[in-house]
């Protein structure tokens, strides 16, 4: 997340490129919107580390403890990247190895350890399962151990892998944001839903009821849910079954671990030496 001197910098090179009289914000207000999205090569609103909204990013909030320390209920699907990135589906084993060289390099082998790609079927599903694991899954877990790490209350995960019914079902999986009908007992996408996609929604709905009610979404006649911690590191699933599972899909995010440490080595060391240059 960028700093409020970052973003600031970021935005006077902006401005500086749309060759306007002055770069004040009355200039850049007076623009064509069109104008302004052409000459940013990347998104230009996102969250900074304003000192006020939010007076630090996100790992150094966690960090010092100083979050809103509340129990925590977070979670993914099992297919959450198959209506995101359509694309996915179009992955050729050849091309799959070839980005993955240039994105991770030296850490390249690592990731096609977990994410295999040897035909091209398998390249497909393994650009699903890492979109999934880095977008979502490794932030859940991530998250789940900075609360843990420096809060008081517990933490509960979950990992949806049921697939909702449907001539969808096969190609988009238990898809992202496919939990919310059961979360809600909201059935309003237009598949046909059966009965047991309802009594699992009655399930879901009282955990989630139970969580708001009590900070603890376990309760009579439920499969217990169990608290999660780094060590055991079980979610419960939601799938044709409800059952604590461990270790959901470890490999993967072992490997975005292992990245974002060298990722972050990287970025300090770069840092430290445009600190030192005459």
């Amino acid at each position: 997340m960028k700093s409020l001197a970052e973003a600031e910098k970021a935005s006077e090179s902006l401005a500086s490129s749309l060759n306007t009289a002055n770069i004040s914000l009355k200039a850049l207000r007076a623009l064509p919107a069109e104008e302004l999205l052409k000459a940013g090569d990347t998104p230009i609103a996102s969250a900074i580390v304003d000192g006020w909204v939010l007076p630090a990013d996100v790992q150094t909030t966690f960090t010092l403890g100083k979050q809103n320390d509340v129990p925590l209920l977070v979670g993914f699907n099992a297919d959450e990247g198959t209506t995101l990135a359509p694309q996915g589906a179009k992955v050729t084993s050849s091309g799959f190895i070839s980005e993955v060289r240039r994105r991770y390099g030296s850490q390249a082998d690592e990731f096609l350890k977990a994410y295999p790609a040897a035909s091209d079927g398998e390249a497909v599903a393994s650009f699903y399962a890492a979109y999934r694991d880095q977008v979502f899954g490794w932030e859940m877990r991530t998250w789940a151990r900075m609360a843990t790490r420096t809060g008081r209350y517990s933490t509960w995960m979950y990992y949806f892998s049921h697939r909702p019914p449907g001539p969808q079902s096969t190609r988009l999986g238990a898809f992202h944001a496919c939990e919310l009908p059961y979360v809600f007992g909201n059935f309003l996408w237009p598949f046909p839903w059966e009965e047991a996609d309802r009594k699992l929604s009655d399930t879901v709905s009282t955990y989630w009821v139970n969580f708001a009610k009590n900070g603890d979404p376990n309760g009579d006649g439920l499969v217990k849910w169990p608290v999660w911690n780094p060590v055991t590191d079980q979610a419960l699933e939601f799938g044709d079954q409800i059952n604590p599972r461990s270790q959901v899909n470890k490999p993967g995010l072992d490997f975005f671990d292992s990245y974002y440490r060298a990722l972050s080595a990287r970025q300090t060391d770069d840092s430290g030496e445009r600190g030192t240059k005459k």
